[in-house]
């Protein structure tokens, strides 16, 4: 029983590890803090964007 909750577990995180690097890759890099609009949370790949301008 142990053992099956062990794989189970071991599964769940490796399947959550796939959706953050779909993630991360799917949007242009990790998630940055917007100084524009306090709160709200933007792309590394908008923020450099922005920076260039």
């Amino acid at each position: 029983m142990l053992l099956l909750l062990l794989i189970l577990f071991g599964v769940l995180s490796v399947l959550a590890l796939l959706i953050i690097l779909w993630d991360y890759f799917k949007h242009g890099g990790a998630a940055v803090w917007d100084t524009e609009h306090p709160g709200r949370i933007i792309t590394q790949k908008v923020a450099k964007n922005r920076k260039k301008k």
